[in-house]
């Protein structure tokens, strides 16, 4: 391959990334509920009739007769223009996807940083992926011969099948780093706690957390001082 294709490859699983990162808008809020737990998030995701599955399973077989069908129509042009041509089905349903994903979250997603670093090594797989599909299937096209050599990219349109895996794998590289940060944090704190003269309280449940929270400190309020 020549320098000129490495880069148009580069270039396009950049912009195919970032393109289907924001179908995937859902996902993290999902992850963040879940307690970053991999296994309780692909749990969820797999649910028996979860619409988001559904969504995306839709997604994708719109991204692959779209971009099937330009490439074909396109076939009097030369293959790299037919490919580049079909790109433009492939971002506008995209972004309408994105759009009309507009659902309230019954938690809405926290913008931390975890969840920032998370998105970030998830858009780096996305992109490695489609990169590395590419140039596989740019090397093998020279075994393929005919109209067959237009749809070598169309596999790209499969990607959404593998967020929910994409996204875990991302959480777990995340871990690495996070686990050992967060221990010296909760070490730092216990030290801090345990120096404090304060008394206590620890609040815990699966929800209503903040709400008891903020009721302890109204009623406490009135005779101690509150933190």
């Amino acid at each position: 391959m020549t320098t000129e294709l490495w880069y148009c490859i580069a270039a396009g699983s950049i912009v195919a990334a970032t393109l289907l990162c924001l179908t995937a808008s859902s996902i993290p809020a999902i992850m963040q509920q879940s307690g970053y737990s991999g296994e309780g998030f692909l749990e969820w995701y797999y649910e028996r009739g979860n619409m988001i599955l559904g969504r995306h399973m839709l997604l994708a077989l719109c991204l692959f007769l779209l971009t099937a069908l330009f490439n074909l129509c396109f076939s009097f042009l030369d293959v790299k223009w037919a490919n580049l041509i079909s790109l433009a089905p492939f971002a506008g349903m995209c972004i309408l996807f994105r759009f009309s994903d507009r659902r309230a979250l019954k938690v809405p997603v926290k913008r931390t940083g975890r969840l920032m670093r998370v998105c970030g090594v998830y858009w780096f797989l996305l992109v490695a992926v489609i990169f590395g599909v590419c140039v596989g299937f740019t090397y093998g096209a020279r075994e393929i011969t005919g109209l067959a050599n237009y749809f070598r990219y169309v596999i790209i349109a499969a990607m959404p099948f593998f967020f929910p895996a994409l996204f875990a794998l991302a959480n777990n590289i995340v871990k690495i780093y996070d686990v050992p940060r967060n221990k010296r944090f909760e070490k730092r704190a216990a030290k801090i706690l345990a120096e404090s003269p304060c008394i206590k309280v620890g609040i815990t449940g699966s929800f209503g957390k903040t709400s008891v929270k903020n009721m302890a400190k109204a009623i406490l309020s009135e005779k101690y001082k509150v933190i």
